[in-house]
């Protein structure tokens, strides 16, 4: 079924609520992201401990997991699906899940922000989606200064050179306004890549 997602700090309950014995295996409370097993199906953690979820709610998705349903092929959806991830193992799974893009990040906790050019390059390599890499040097506002903006250049460089399918950034002024004149260049620079515009 390809397994169920659930958020840290819900890990350990849930995992008392499946009960002891040779059904629950593999756990693993720590940093990792493949935390248990349930009756052959995978358990992931997929964010950081502390994160909320219901725990009424994670039982309710285990539960319907260990039952056979019928999934579309990809192709026959009628809407696009762009998952995004920030390791190797969330592209696989994203993959595997049925996603129709990737858009690959650092840094999920901040927004998001650009991916190290060793992980773009192993990601494209594993996964036959098309990967959209996130052009952002660091979290806050999108506020940038120039020196922040070459940055912003060479990255996007970069990730041409990697063969990703498209990049995905945002630029603002300081009065909230998109800044046309910067994006005009990094959509030119960018080029003949698409260029998402960001949650700015």
């Amino acid at each position: 079924h390809g397994g169920v997602f659930l958020a840290g700090g819900v890990t350990a309950k849930l995992a008392a609520r499946l009960g002891a014995g040779s059904a629950l295996r593999d756990a693993y409370l720590g940093k990792g992201r493949s935390v248990a097993a349930y009756e052959g199906c995978p358990l992931y953690l997929v964010t950081r401990e502390g994160d909320e979820l219901a725990l009424d709610g994670a039982w309710e998705c285990a539960r319907r997991a260990f039952q056979p349903v019928p999934r579309p092929p990809p192709a026959s959806r009628g809407v696009p699906l762009e998952v995004c991830v920030d390791c190797v193992a969330s592209a696989v799974a994203a993959e595997r899940g049925g996603a129709s893009r990737l858009e690959l990040c650092a840094n999920l906790l901040e927004g998001g922000t650009t991916p190290s050019a060793g992980l773009l390059r192993v990601v494209l390599r594993t996964c036959a989606l098309p990967v959209h890499a996130m052009v952002r040097p660091r979290g806050g506002d999108f506020l940038y200064s120039e020196a922040e903006l070459e940055v912003m250049r060479e990255e996007i460089r970069e990730i041409k050179r990697a063969g990703a399918a498209g990049v995905v950034l945002g630029a603002l002024r300081a009065d909230g306004s998109v800044d046309e004149p910067v994006l005009r260049e990094l959509v030119s620079l960018a080029a003949p890549l698409p260029l998402t515009f960001h949650r700015a």
